[in-house]
């Protein structure tokens, strides 16, 4: 409604610092509309994530739970998201 007020990114960054300094920045909602659709910004997400192998799931048993989960007309999007997701941490690690 417009009345909260958000901290400013710099103290959402310090305040993450404190826990982690592997922080990975990426325009996952600019990377979700490259591939089809803004509302595959979770699947950007998923992917960057994947990305960091910091969680014990592989890019495909990931991929083949996208492709089990969505409709066919949806697959696509999906896929293209995950792997623009997947691509952009690697160039930030790499």
């Amino acid at each position: 409604m417009g009345e909260a007020e958000y901290p400013k990114y710099d103290e959402i960054l310090k305040y993450m610092k404190r826990f982690t300094e592997q922080i990975f920045e990426l325009d996952a909602m600019e990377l979700a509309k490259q591939a089809g659709s803004s509302r595959a910004l979770n699947m950007v997400m998923l992917g960057a994530i994947i990305a960091t192998d910091l969680t014990p799931i592989k890019k495909d048993t990931a991929l083949e739970v996208v492709r089990n989960s969505f409709q066919k007309k949806f697959i696509a999007i999906n896929e293209a998201a995950f792997e623009l997701g997947l691509s952009e941490i690697h160039k930030i690690m790499h």
